[in-house]
């Protein structure tokens, strides 16, 4: 049996939560149904490299993930496009991984960006019926704010905020002994295990990250090349 193993390089903790089950599960949707052979996709670890400046710290990461077969950098596009985003927080460190697997480093030099847009918690507002269920209110999305769906969620300016207002209005309506359990904090990662991976294939960015992804599984040799 094959194996796959990955490391992750990411902004926060919280996202990191969120961000290594979506990429364990997706990259186990890739495999499954393209895959000639059976691929064991092993937990993702989270590297937390030190060092002043982005490109340095991804570079760090690359040390540390020698021997990984891929690595996953996140970075939000916040109010950028994720166009800009590769371009200033995500290039540069990639390219000083390249010039060190060059000078022949222990590095790992298959580095696969996550680039969620606005942020991450954009993500998590793919699938309102998952969200719902793990919020456990009675109410319907349209009465504790959910209006958002498919690709307009990346049009949500501050979708962190947006989630925190839901969840402020969800609250609202639930005994008092259960209002402390409903924190933002709290959801990231049960969220990330029953998310529905094809509501999350409406939003572009996360088609990019699965499209790169998926590049990096052929280039392994793991599925046909397309």
């Amino acid at each position: 049996m094959a194996q796959l193993v990955m490391a992750l390089c990411v902004e926060g903790s919280t996202d990191a939560r969120f961000l290594d089950v979506i990429a364990e599960r997706t990259a186990l949707q890739i495999l499954t149904s393209q895959s000639r052979t059976v691929v064991e996709v092993l937990p993702i670890q989270r590297m937390l490299p030190t060092g002043h400046g982005q490109p340095q710290r991804i570079l760090a990461a690359a040390r540390d993930a020698s021997g990984y077969h891929l690595l996953l950098v996140h970075a939000d596009a916040d109010a950028h496009s994720p166009e800009a985003a590769w371009a200033e927080r995500i290039q540069p460190g990639f390219a000083l991984v390249q010039e060190a697997a060059k000078r022949n480093e222990a590095v790992c030099d298959r580095c696969v960006a996550i680039i969620p847009v606005q942020m991450t918690e954009a993500w998590l507002l793919a699938d309102s019926d998952s969200l719902l269920q793990l919020i456990g209110t009675g109410e319907s999305a349209e009465n504790i704010g959910l209006h958002h769906a498919g690709r307009h969620i990346e049009e949500i300016a501050d979708p962190k905020t947006y989630l925190n207002n839901v969840l402020t209005t969800a609250r609202g309506s639930m005994p008092r002994s259960r209002r402390k359990y409903i924190q933002l904090g709290s959801l990231y990662e049960p969220l990330a295990r029953r998310i529905s991976l094809e509501r999350l294939k409406l939003l572009p960015s996360f088609l990019r990250f699965r499209s790169d992804l998926e590049q990096s599984l052929a280039e392994l040799g793991l599925i046909p090349h397309v």
